[in-house]
């Protein structure tokens, strides 16, 4: 995943390594494969993407994520406490399906 945003989303990359975020992100979005922050109608669309086309869905629905995203974690604080209620604020977006502008 890392990789992949450093390639893919270079501004916010470095950002995310100045905060901390990237194993954060990493942990609490793909070991739910994102169940836990997803709204019920969207979590059973990544569910049925996941099985027929792999973990790849994971990693696209991760940068979809973090490019509509990307201004509010680029002006979060550098403060440990703050960057984590950043992440959280992300998550709750998710959950009430703002973020999901782009498709899968």
């Amino acid at each position: 995943m890392e990789e992949l945003i450093r390639d893919e989303l270079p501004d916010l990359y470095s950002r995310l390594r100045e905060l901390g975020m990237i194993r954060m992100i990493s942990l609490s979005w793909f070991l739910t494969i994102f169940l836990s922050v997803l709204p019920y109608p969207t979590a059973t669309h990544v569910m049925d993407a996941f099985f027929y086309d792999g973990a790849r869905v994971l990693f696209i629905l991760a940068l979809i994520i973090l490019k509509n995203n990307q201004e509010y974690i680029l002006g979060c604080s550098d403060d440990g406490a703050e960057s984590k209620h950043c992440l959280a604020e992300v998550s709750s977006k998710k959950k009430k399906n703002f973020l999901f502008q782009g498709r899968l």
